[in-house]
Parts: C-alpha cells; sequence; structure tokens
C-alpha cells in the first residue's frame, strides 16, 4: 500500500533504518481523531491538512481500510453516539446536537440511512 501520509506523523523504524508510516496506525489515529470530536464539524480539507494528506488518497485508502468513506464513517460513529443516548430521557433534538448532527432534522434523515428506522420508532423500541 503506497504510504498515505507524511511522515511527521506515525513512524516507525523500517529495517533501512528511514523511517516508515504505518497506514494501520494512521488509520486508527484519524479513528481516534473522529471520535474525539464528534460534535465538531469536520471536513475532509480540515482532516487532510490535520494529517498531511492527498485527499483522494484518502478517501480511496480509508474506505479500503474501513470499508466506509471519512465522512459515513463518522456518522456512523455520530449514530451510535445517538443510539446510547436513546436510552435517556433527553428530547430527540438534544440527542441529535449532542451526537454532532446540526439539528434534528439532519439527524433523522441520517439515522433512517444507517439504521433503517426513524429515531422515534428506534427509541420506541428500546424502551419496551
Amino acid at each position: 500500500m503506497e504510504h498515505l501520509f507524511s511522515l511527521r506523523q506515525t513512524q516507525l523504524e523500517h529495517k533501512s533504518g528511514r523511517p516508515q508510516t504505518d497506514p494501520q496506525l494512521v488509520f486508527e489515529h484519524i479513528k481516534s481523531y473522529f471520535a474525539e470530536r464528534l460534535q465538531e464539524k469536520i471536513t475532509l480539507d480540515e482532516l487532510c491538512k490535520h494529517f498531511n494528506c492527498d485527499k483522494f488518497k484518502l478517501l480511496r485508502q480509508f474506505k479500503q481500510h474501513t470499508g466506509l468513506s471519512p465522512i459515513n464513517y463518522l456518522i456512523s460513529l455520530r449514530i451510535e453516539e445517538a443510539k446510547k443516548l436513546m436510552y435517556s430521557n433527553l428530547p430527540l433534538v438534544q440527542i441529535a446536537l449532542e451526537s454532532g448532527f446540526y439539528d434534528q432534522s439532519h439527524f433523522s434523515n441520517y439515522f433512517l440511512k444507517f439504521v433503517g428506522l426513524t429515531p422515534q420508532v428506534y427509541r420506541k423500541s428500546c424502551l419496551k
């Protein structure tokens, strides 16, 4: 796999003595970056700038590694966070905001797309 990131990121010493970036570790760093910033707006350009990488390589290799684009991976993390919050007494609009969605409509559309149920139906099934 061609190297995606600059040598300023996660480095390992190769047998030749030259530093090498381990793609597996870099993808784990990206996943952690997402998990720590669920409520923040993260653009692909900002992600590439932060990790000093090429946008098209990131898209291609992240999808090969995870099966999802970086943005869909972030959305799936947000959906999982929302599912956890469904067991609370919080209103759906607050669950949406605390999960990183910018409004309830945005949240409902992605929830339906990723889960196959609306947030209301999912919540009712959780509370049975």
